[in-house]
């Protein structure tokens, strides 16, 4: 496996792994993380990839450049309007725009600005670039988002680039689990594997099985730390097809003790001639979880903005009213 990604990348022209000593232009803070479960030995290898495979993971992934640092992403959905690119939080957090760099058919693509459009909760980010700004020819491939995480013990590949580099891969395996406090990872549990990343790999996609199935977010003590699939997938499947004009909506549920009184208050403002749909949340879990929907009552616009708990009328009517395509 180690012969074919070095084939590979002494293939790609500049696709080379950054030297020991390069510096690292995205350190995170001095972290003590959690101790991970012991790790097992390789007990699941995943089929290897092929080397078209392999391509296909180095044309997915982007370099990021932006407010003074930066990252990598994979574009994970490309649509009619929108190339989607996958990231860490804290990567899109410094900054609302980035430069991003592809590596296609040999070459390095232009500079393509991309903006942040999803925050998560865990450490992930979601930017978009339009269709319409790529140059012939250099629009991405994209790699689709797993269900779950990968299991302990199998193989896993990764493509990032380290230190503002250019694009390496490098092959480990999962080594357990580790709970997060709150300011890591939203404190959400993370998968660990090894060996280490290079440092400056925020954002980097961990792949398995030709699927996105983990961020790599952070390293520490020789082991590596990547939020799970299961935890972004929702959120980030959320962004794709631009939700801005898709509609109003009230998510509502049986067993919801307060949604009866702002079903109220909905009713009311569709008598007024605001367009809002009634959702029930039990026959829709899937529709709410494009939306982040965690809490309801829960209230979505037409912009995907939302709201939860019970509201005043008068927030609801400007709420709803935002981006809205009325007559004058």
């Amino acid at each position: 496996m180690r012969r074919l990604l070095l084939i590979l990348l002494l293939a790609l022209p500049g696709c080379v792994p950054i030297s020991e000593d390069q510096e690292d232009a995205l350190k995170s803070p001095p972290v003590t993380l959690p101790i991970p479960e012991p790790g097992d030995p390789i007990t699941e290898p995943a089929p290897e990839p092929s080397a078209d495979q392999l391509r296909e993971y180095l044309a997915a992934t982007c370099r990021l450049r932006g407010g003074g640092s930066g990252g990598t992403g994979c574009c994970f959905a490309v649509d009619d309007q929108y190339v989607y690119i996958l990231t860490c939080r804290h990567v899109a957090g410094r900054t609302k725009t980035f430069e991003a760099e592809f590596w296609l058919h040999g070459r390095i693509t232009g500079k393509y600005k991309a903006t942040t459009v999803k925050v998560l909760t865990v450490d992930a980010a979601v930017l978009k670039i339009p269709v319409s700004a790529f140059k012939e020819g250099e629009l991405p491939n994209a790699i689709p988002i797993g269900e779950k995480s990968p299991k302990k013990g199998s193989t896993i590949i990764s493509v990032g680039c380290p230190g503002l580099s250019w694009q390496s891969l490098f092959e480990g395996h999962v080594k357990g689990s580790a709970n997060m406090t709150p300011q890591y990872n939203g404190g959400r549990t993370s998968f660990t594997f090894v060996p280490p990343p290079k440092g400056g790999r925020s954002g980097s996609a961990i792949l398995q099985d030709g699927k996105i199935v983990g961020i790599l977010w952070g390293s520490d003590g020789g082991i590596g730390y990547a939020v799970r699939a299961e935890d972004f997938r929702a959120g980030a499947m959320s962004a794709i097809g631009s939700r801005e004009g898709s509609g109003n909506f009230f998510f509502r549920a049986d067993w919801c003790r307060f949604c009866p009184e702002m079903n109220e208050v909905v009713v009311q403002l569709v008598q007024e001639g605001v367009d809002i749909r009634v959702i029930d949340y039990d026959e829709n879990t899937t529709f709410a979880e494009m939306y982040d929907i965690g809490g309801l009552p829960a209230y979505v616009n037409r912009l995907g903005e939302t709201l939860s708990g019970v509201q005043p009328i008068g927030r609801l009517r400007e709420f709803y009213g935002r981006g809205c395509k009325c007559d004058s």
